[in-house]
């Protein structure tokens, strides 16, 4: 009978069957499985995918290599190309050489995968080895001078490198150094190296990596008209401030982008960049900031800076240590490989020889006659009409280390005064030495300023004996009058060759001749590597 009792509680429902538990417990048991198998099921699904955007990453940020082809020369090239060597020293300062891009269109800054081949053939043929960066740097801080080598430099960073000169640099087992420009790292695909390909590149031991800017490798707006110039060696024109860049905005962006473009390189686990190099047209005296030039803004982050454009010659030296700037030689599309050797064969520096008479070839004319040759130093013509006076240097890019040496010069035809011929020694360092002679007077001048004047017993032939020693230069002539002038600086900012200079001062009047011109050692020559400094390399 049921209760009619508000209060009463309800009935409990009577007890589920034991199967019905078993089964609901197994029920929840079971969630987390089917949750997993949902997920792998997702991955499944997802795995080709995710396969399918690697390998599309991998295809954007990871050029394949082209294969390499067999190599056909000409039976007599190998060893032409040994022969081009042989009057070279065994030992000397490396020559640098400056490439940009390797690809199968030639072009001023590619060179074809198949011209590059050969370029290194011919290099190691003419008994050239490359140098790797700490290897270079080593030599420019006053290490020993390597055996005949290059320092192989690529600018910018272009994707070429990876695909078609890693291999070349594989088969002839040389080094490169590549000079990125790290903000078009992973742009501009696939024209641009990837940081992908750059890490392969250095796990080769290959290659190593250095500067060349991040963003300032481009033209930039200089002025309210519009004009552009370089963005490194120019204050820019701020628009929205209707002004140009101070000298301190000036400074900051440009140490700025040298610093990011450092941690570029640092971030992707390469060492820190040693060397900078100018973009291949840029002049580094250039800088719009008073008494500041490129260089010196730069070298204090660096061992040294590369440049293809200089005031003087700063091929690798004792000199170009002393600048920490070192004159590189650039590659273009059309160089073949005799080109190169014979471009080459003039940079490699050497010993003074002792007759400088001998080689009318080895002397660059530098006085706007459009002549070559010694003719009209030696009294054989062709005298240039209209023209007061003829220059030259001798080896003017392989002489850069000459120091402690004697120069021995007989000069006839120096009629009633009106001419003169002059030796300039120490040739194109910091403080060149310039002898004068005419009829009566001797003439002593550094640097284009006049130090001395002394007179002479008159006569139309002069003999002058001039010795280097450390930074003193002394003069003789005719063994009685003397004049000397010590320099300023240190050895390797006053080490150089020889040039000459004959003059007239009237039109019609006799030009004088050299007779003799003789080059000896005062003591034996010191090998051609820089002395050490206390240079130090400071980190943005």
């Amino acid at each position: 009978m049921t209760s009619t009792d508000p209060l009463a509680k309800p009935a409990s429902p009577p007890p589920a069957p034991a199967g019905r538990l078993r089964h609901r417990r197994r029920g929840l048991a079971h969630w987390p499985v089917r949750f997993a198998l949902g997920l792998l099921a997702l991955a499944v699904l997802a795995l080709p995918f995710h396969a399918a955007d690697r390998y599309y990453l991998y295809q954007k940020y990871m050029s394949p290599q082209v294969k390499l082809s067999d190599m056909h020369l000409s039976p007599d090239a190998p060893a032409r190309w040994s022969r081009a060597g042989r009057h070279l020293p065994a030992t000397s300062a490396p020559v640098v050489l400056a490439y940009h891009d390797i690809g199968p269109h030639p072009g001023p800054f590619v060179v074809t995968p198949r011209a590059f081949d050969q370029q290194l053939t011919a290099l190691q043929a003419a008994g050239y080895h490359s140098l790797t960066t700490n290897e270079f740097i080593d030599y420019l801080k006053g290490g020993p001078v390597p055996p005949r080598s290059v320092y192989l430099t690529f600018d910018d960073g272009p994707n070429g490198l990876w695909v078609y000169g890693d291999r070349i640099l594989a088969r002839h087992d040389m080094h490169g150094a590549l000079f990125l420009t790290t903000g078009r790292v992973d742009h501009d695909r696939p024209h641009n190296l990837s940081w992908n390909e750059i890490t392969r590149m250095a796990h080769s031991g290959r290659w190593d990596f250095q500067d060349h800017t991040r963003d300032l490798h481009r033209r930039a707006v200089i002025d309210a008209a519009g004009h552009k110039a370089s963005a490194l060696s120019h204050r820019l024109w701020l628009k929205d401030r209707n002004r140009l860049e101070t000298p301190a905005e000036y400074r900051s962006r440009i140490t700025a982008d040298i610093g990011q473009s450092v941690d570029d390189i640092t971030a992707h686990g390469l060492p820190a960049p040693r060397l900078f190099a100018f973009p291949s047209t840029e002049a580094t005296e250039r800088a719009t900031i008073p008494g500041e030039t490129l260089k010196d803004l730069l070298s204090p982050y660096f061992t040294a800076t590369l440049t293809d454009v200089s005031a003087r010659p700063l091929t690798a030296s004792r000199r170009a240590a002393a600048a920490h700037q070192v004159q590189r030689l650039e590659v273009t599309g059309s160089t073949t490989p005799g080109q190169l050797l014979s471009r080459i064969a003039p940079w490699v520096q050497v010993a003074p020889p002792a007759n400088l008479l001998d080689r009318p070839d080895l002397w660059t004319r530098h006085d706007g006659t459009r002549q070559s040759g010694l003719g009209p130093f030696v009294g054989a013509g062709p005298f240039p009409a209209g023209a007061r006076h003829v220059a030259a240097d001798y080896r003017r890019t392989s002489s850069l280390d000459w120091t402690d040496y004697q120069v021995d010069a007989t000069v006839q035809g120096l009629g009633d005064g009106t001419n003169q011929a002059s030796v300039t020694v120490r040739n194109d360092s910091l403080d060149p030495v310039t002898v004068t002679v005419s009829r009566g007077y001797l003439t002593l001048a550094h640097d284009g300023h006049k130090v001395a004047t002394r007179p002479l017993a008159p006569a139309s032939s002069h003999t002058v004996h001039v010795t280097l020693s450390g930074a003193t230069t002394v003069v003789q002539v005719d063994g009685t009058t003397s004049v000397s002038w010590t320099s300023h600086g240190s050895s390797g900012d006053l080490t150089g060759g020889v040039g000459i200079r004959t003059g007239i001062k009237r039109t019609g009047a006799p030009w004088p001749s050299f007779t003799a011109l003789r080059v000896s050692c005062k003591a034996p020559q010191r090998d051609a590597h820089p002395a050490s400094d206390n240079h130090q390399t400071k980190r943005v």
